[in-house]
């Protein structure tokens, strides 16, 4: 699997439960830094996912790590990237986005 980059969102195969998740980590977890340097998170993230399904009946899962307590805005940008996603995009395999999560 891809080192974990915080803020980037990224797209895998369906979880389980379709409904909207968020999952917390403590300090300590390893991530891609900007500067593509491997750090650690120096205080809690929240895991953001959720699944979406294509009008081709393709289903996907939108997930992002961030430092953000926001979860009714991650939820939101989530849904508004899903939109964006083409039933071409490689929706099986583990891949990051071109997106980010905009902290607000």
């Amino acid at each position: 699997m891809k080192a974990l980059e915080l803020n980037r969102i990224a797209i895998w195969r369906a979880k389980l439960l379709d409904n909207f998740t968020i999952r917390e980590s403590g300090a300590g977890r390893p991530y891609l830094s900007e500067n593509k340097i491997i750090s650690k998170t120096t205080d809690k993230t929240y895991r953001y996912a959720k699944n979406y399904e294509k009008d081709d009946g393709t289903r996907f899962c939108l997930f992002v790590v961030t430092y953000s307590k926001d979860a009714d805005s991650a939820e939101k940008q989530l849904d508004k990237i899903a939109k964006k996603i083409k039933p071409s995009d490689n929706l099986s395999d583990f891949e990051y986005t071109k997106y980010y999560l905009e902290e607000k």
